[in-house]
């Protein structure tokens, strides 16, 4: 039976997600297929590759090595440096990327981006290319108006999470039979709505992107629907949810060292309450 995980995005909140999967990925529990959009992608990759600790300490970087923050607003004009996150950073010796073992794992990988042409969701993958790996994973995390729009031969891309932010209806359809999917998001918390920043987008964007637009509009709703078929899954037993406990003190372009390990300790020490739960899961795949 094959099993799924889903990476919701959340920008830093991901620190959550990569304390989880380290615990994971130190006790070997593995999944057929894994898609993310946003930060998940990041912390999907690492998984992937299987480098406990790297998406901690990535989001950990010391100020003048980091790929975010105010230095690279100024240097870059994006809070995120997306072409210093996947294409100088998994180079250098302390942050390198196992990219052999993620293009030769069993694991299939798909990141969620989001067309700005035609405003629907699309599903990537790479598994030979490190320059397109590095290309569908900048678009699915360039975040409107934090980042750039990501160009192809044929169209723009944009964050995955602005057209399917919890993809559970894809996952499915990629035949998984079990998913677990691990939020960024407390419970009750609401998801940030930037259709209100449309405005501000069609002057940076013009009307070619109008369809994107158009999807952003529409994001909440599909987001509470989405939320809607997780619970319907969880109570039937083939979906098992995964989310931070208690208030959420940190935010989306979250800078403060403490915090995010604060964030990373909790989503570890989650990880290790729920793990014998999660394999009992995922063994009714077997």
């Amino acid at each position: 039976m094959k099993s799924g995980l889903i990476l919701e995005g959340g920008g830093m909140r991901g620190m959550f997600t990569a304390g989880v999967l380290d615990c994971f990925m130190e006790d070997g529990v593995v999944f057929s297929y894994v898609i993310g959009s946003s930060s998940g992608v990041c912390n999907a990759m690492n998984f992937v590759s299987g480098q406990i600790e790297r998406s901690k300490d990535m989001m950990l970087l010391p100020k003048k090595e980091s790929y975010a923050g105010v230095k690279e607003l100024l240097l870059h004009g994006s809070f995120l440096n997306l072409n210093k996150l996947f294409r100088i950073l998994p180079y250098e010796k302390k942050t390198r990327f196992d990219f052999d073992t993620y293009f030769t794992s069993s694991i299939e990988n798909e990141f969620v981006v989001s067309n700005c042409l035609t405003g629907k969701p699309e599903y990537l993958s790479e598994n030979k290319d490190e320059d397109r790996l590095a290309t569908i994973a900048t678009a699915s995390c360039a975040l409107p108006l934090v980042g750039r729009p990501v160009k192809t031969e044929d169209t723009w891309y944009m964050d995955g999470s602005m057209t399917d932010p919890i993809p559970v209806q894809h996952t499915l359809d990629k035949g998984c039979e079990r998913i677990v999917l691990i939020s960024t998001k407390g419970e009750g918390m609401e998801p940030s709505d930037l259709s209100k920043y449309n405005w501000a987008m069609r002057i940076l964007y013009g009307k070619k992107f109008n369809p994107f637009l158009k999807a952003m509009k529409n994001r909440l709703d599909l987001y509470y629907k989405q939320w809607d078929m997780v619970y319907d899954l969880e109570k039937k037993g083939t979906l098992f949810l995964i989310q931070p406990q208690g208030d959420i003190a940190i935010s989306h372009l979250e800078t403060d060292p403490v915090k995010l390990r604060q964030m990373y300790d909790s989503g570890y020490a989650y990880g290790k309450s729920i793990l014998e739960d999660v394999k009992k899961f995922l063994e009714l795949e077997q």
